[in-house]
């Protein structure tokens, strides 16, 4: 008992195996496609980092361009009127100061000082909100940037500034003019002839609303960015010495994550350095751009942000969906064992059965020790079931003046044709034992017997029955079946039984349909006994064996003993099958009169015929 349940134990075992391989394998193959996923976008990012941060700085320089080009309209409207008149003044710089966003203020300061390198503002026109207001100098203005202005003949950018009225980082665009007008190639500092320097146009803007207008029009949802007021070279230096350089010169912070600009270094987000690379994207340069402002080198730390997001889901549901499927198909596989260990329990049970049916069936069928007490007839028998049992049915009862031999072929095969085979064996011994001798009532009793089984059943089965009593070389037979063969010395005689009887088990009376045939069989004479399993085996080329061939094989052996026309017949029936699959079950049944042979005592000689066993 210990050991059956340990075979249970390891079958089951191995039974479930290609379920853990299935979970084993699939999640491998899961986390692996998600790290490949990951790879992926990761080599995607780098890809395409230095395209987009391309792009970025180029935007943000030509927005800086395109809004210091508002100074320079001023600029060129002052140099091109001989007096300026306060109301074309503020008309004009209403006009333009919408098509500058981030421009906060535009101004005209006149030069009153001797020395041309300092300017004093002693007349200013300032524009906000269209208002006209007169100051003298303001302390935002850059002597320097002036001073280069009026030097160079070019506009020039101060040093930003935090404004803390707007709480904001600003600067201002200084343009000279001139009594007249000087154009770029020009150099107003040399000669006697320079001209007069006048003034300055200058304006004030706004550097966080350009930036943000020129984020509204990009997509650095991946991309975070430093801006700082210094070289790429000095900027490059401070990052990698980590000086406070950087610090001092930084202006804001762009978080793509919040999508917000922070001005607070404290509050930003700290340049993380890896073995002296602050670029992920190495080298250095694929973070650094310089934006050139009016003549000044701002400069760009451009870094990665990995959108984790989008980049958790992107893994994650390839993670998921992967080990999904893998637990569904191991599911599945476990379902399909269960199922399986579950059929091949129930085929297991099923086979015990249907080989206590087959050995029931063969106990059933006559022995050869049964066969010999024939002493008048040889007799031989073969019968191969299609299935494990069969619905072919032979007995042969030997009595003490009379042999009945009986021959049937139940429809379909298989365990319930097989059991019914054994009711009509039950049947016909019962009657014989209970002796009844009228073949009418005999084949009446089993068809109703077999007809309310069937019933009770519920199937559908019937089956063809023949029932030969043989006594003192007479022959009578009763009941529907396959054609009777007779091999006499003059040829053969084929008896056909169609009008002999009924189907027993179709109907509940079959009694009119009964008739009786009786035959004489001489010594040396052959009667053949078949099922259609041998007329109609088919072979490869679907052709059935047929009854005339039979009727051949059965003459050219009818000299020989009874298990000799047998085994020619069989063989030839194999032959003909080939490697065919069998349909139908087999059943032959020879049986030959034996010669006369006197003795000393006067009795018969009976020569012993063996009977083969079955398959």
């Amino acid at each position: 008992m210990l050991k059956q349940l340990q075979f249970f134990r390891d079958t089951l075992m191995r039974s479930y195996i290609s379920v853990w391989l299935t979970l084993v394998l699939g999640s491998l193959i899961s986390g692996s496609v998600a790290i490949f996923v990951a790879t992926q976008e990761m080599r995607s990012l780098q890809q395409q980092f230095p395209r987009r941060v391309n792009h970025l700085a180029l935007a943000l320089q030509q927005r800086i361009e395109g809004s210091l080009q508002g100074t320079l309209t001023l600029g060129r409207f002052v140099q091109s009127k001989s007096q300026i008149d306060e109301a074309q003044l503020n008309q004009f710089t209403d006009s333009i100061f919408p098509q500058y966003p981030g421009l906060l203020e535009l101004g005209w300061a006149v030069n009153s000082s001797e020395d041309e390198f300092r300017v004093r503002a002693t007349k200013q026109y300032r524009l906000q909100a269209s208002s006209r207001v007169s100051l003298e100098r303001p302390e935002t203005f850059d002597d320097w940037a002036i001073a280069n202005a009026a030097q160079s003949g070019r506009s020039q950018v101060s040093r930003t500034r935090f404004d803390p009225q707007a709480q904001e980082h600003v600067f201002n665009v200084y343009h000279p003019i001139y009594d007249q007008v000087v154009s770029e190639n020009d150099d107003p500092a040399l000669g006697d002839d320079n001209p007069e320097f006048l003034g300055i146009v200058y304006g004030i803007y706004h550097l966080k609303e350009m930036v943000r207008l020129t984020l509204g029009t990009l997509d650095i949802r991946n991309l975070d960015f430093y801006l700082f007021e210094m070289t790429v070279d000095v900027l490059d230096s401070s990052l990698l010495k980590e000086t406070s350089m950087a610090q001092e010169n930084f202006l804001f912070f762009y978080n793509a994550e919040t999508r917000t600009l922070e001005s607070d270094w404290q509050q930003i987000p700290a340049i993380y350095m890896a073995e002296g690379y602050y670029c992920p994207v190495q080298p250095n340069h694929n973070c650094i751009r310089s934006l050139n402002v009016g003549g000044r080198e701002w400069s760009m730390l451009i870094l990665p942000r990995l959108d984790r997001g989008q980049f958790s889901w992107r893994v994650g549901s390839t993670l998921v969906i992967g080990l999904l499927v893998t637990g569904l198909l191991a599911s599945y596989l476990r379902s399909l064992l269960q199922e399986n260990n579950r059929t091949e329990a129930l085929n297991e049970h099923l086979s015990a059965e249907l080989n206590i049916s087959r050995r029931l069936q063969q106990m059933l069928l006559p022995t050869a020790h049964e066969l010999q007490k024939a002493s008048e007839l040889e007799i031989a028998t073969y019968m191969e079931p299609a299935d494990e049992v069969g619905g072919d049915y032979y007995d042969i009862l030997i009595g003490e003046k009379s042999i009945k031999i009986g021959i049937g072929d139940v429809t379909g095969h298989g365990l319930e044709s097989g059991v019914l085979a054994i009711m009509v064996q039950t049947a016909v011994r019962t009657l014989e034992e209970y002796q009844e001798t009228d073949p009418r009532k005999f084949l009446d009793v089993i068809n109703r017997t077999i007809y309310q089984n069937v019933q009770r059943m519920q199937s559908d089965k019937n089956l063809s029955l023949c029932l030969i009593d043989y006594h003192d070389g007479l022959l009578k037979l009763s009941g529907q079946h396959e054609e009777v063969i007779i091999a006499r010395e003059e040829g053969i005689e084929r008896v056909d039984t169609i009008d002999l009887g009924f189907p027993i088990g179709l109907d509940t009376n079959i009694l009119d349909f009964i008739n009786g045939h009786h035959l004489s069989l001489n010594p040396g004479d052959v009667v053949v006994l078949y099922t259609d399993g041998i007329t109609e085996a088919e072979n490869q080329h679907k052709q059935l064996y047929g009854i005339e061939r039979l009727c051949q094989v059965i003459s050219q052996h009818r000299q020989c003993t009874a298990e000799a026309i047998l085994q020619g017949v069989i063989d030839d029936v194999r032959r003909h099958i080939g490697r065919h699959k069998v349909y139908d079950d087999i059943t032959l049944l020879v049986i030959k009169r034996r010669p006369y042979v006197s003795s000393s005592m006067g009795e018969f000689i009976v020569a012993k015929s063996a009977v083969p066993s079955l398959p």
